[in-house]
């Protein structure tokens, strides 16, 4: 198909590429994110990881240049493919999705006249992100930041209408595109999950910082399901990703990009999961199953994706 062209008098001659990565997605949900996403960015990539379905022709009446892999490469190798697709079109920014967000209509603006601004400020910037809300509960999610030997959520901005994140969640994400050769692009053989913290510890480590903006929002499923522990919600997913969310964890801990704050933290949050997730998820022991097999490939350095059948 031919390349369509969008949007391109973002903030500061900017050129962004929207970037979105798809597995089996709902058709409407990703339609609903490419008609929001046309008016805000000059290009859209969608990179499907061999979905059942092939839906190019009609992502591609969107005007989105549609490419599908013979295999599940997963999100973070989806992510580069994107983001090497924008490199190629000498887009200035790239912006990353997955299948189950939605952002406000003036988003992205938001964000660039956020970047700019904390440019202005000599911040030695990784990324920005919107804040945003669960699409079941409609509840507003916190953005993760450090606290000394432990993460902290926050609601509020710390100065202006920024938020200083640890990490922003991949989806929404808007990364100028000299940074990947400052920070690298996203670790692949993580697979799905702890990519979005990965890289922006990485970045973190090289001493780049990310916000998150208050004033810029966006809808996004975070799991499966939620569940209720007290009066805390929380995100749950399948026994199989729950092996990831193990996995990875131990893999980050390996890491020597990663502080030891987050080992510390994320090593005691690795062991509230592995007891929460059978007792609050249901299918107890798949759960156990699949998080102890995580927890054996994470000490074993296993990654990629995994073999294991259910």
């Amino acid at each position: 198909m031919n390349e369509s062209s969008f949007k391109n008098d973002d903030a500061a001659g900017a050129k962004v590429c929207a970037v979105i990565v798809t597995f089996n997605p709902d058709l409407n949900a990703v339609t609903a994110l490419i008609r929001q996403l046309k008016n805000q960015v000059a290009l859209i990539v969608v990179i499907d990881n061999a979905s059942q379905i092939n839906h190019a022709d009609e992502l591609g009446a969107l005007g989105a240049h549609h490419v599908r892999n013979k295999d599940n490469e997963g999100l973070a190798a989806g992510f580069n493919a994107g983001i090497q697709w924008a490199l190629r079109r000498r887009a200035s920014h790239v912006i990353l999705f997955d299948q189950d967000s939605l952002p406000s209509s003036d988003m992205v603006s938001r964000l660039l006249s956020a970047e700019q601004r904390l440019l202005q400020m000599a911040i030695s910037l990784a990324a920005v992100g919107p804040t945003y809300s669960d699409v079941k509960s409609n509840k507003a999610s916190p953005v993760i930041g450090f606290e000394n030997f432990y993460t902290k959520r926050k609601y509020k901005p710390d100065f202006e209408n920024f938020i200083e994140a640890g990490y922003l969640i991949s989806s929404g994400q808007l990364i100028r595109c000299e940074m990947f050769n400052h920070i690298g692009v996203m670790k692949s053989d993580l697979f799905i999950d702890a990519i979005d913290i990965e890289w922006a510890l990485r970045a973190r480590s090289r001493g780049y910082r990310s916000f998150a903006v208050s004033d810029a929002s966006m809808a996004h499923n975070l799991g499966d399901k939620t569940i209720k522990i007290g009066n805390m919600i929380r995100a749950t997913h399948s026994p199989e990703r729950h092996y990831y969310v193990i996995r990875n964890a131990i893999l980050l801990c390996r890491s020597k990009d990663i502080p030891i704050r987050w080992k510390i933290s994320d090593g005691l949050k690795t062991m509230r999961r592995i007891i929460i997730y059978p007792l609050y998820s249901g299918q107890a022991l798949q759960h156990i199953k699949w998080m102890m097999r995580g927890l054996a490939d994470g000490m074993r350095g296993k990654s990629g994706k995994s073999n294991h059948r259910r």
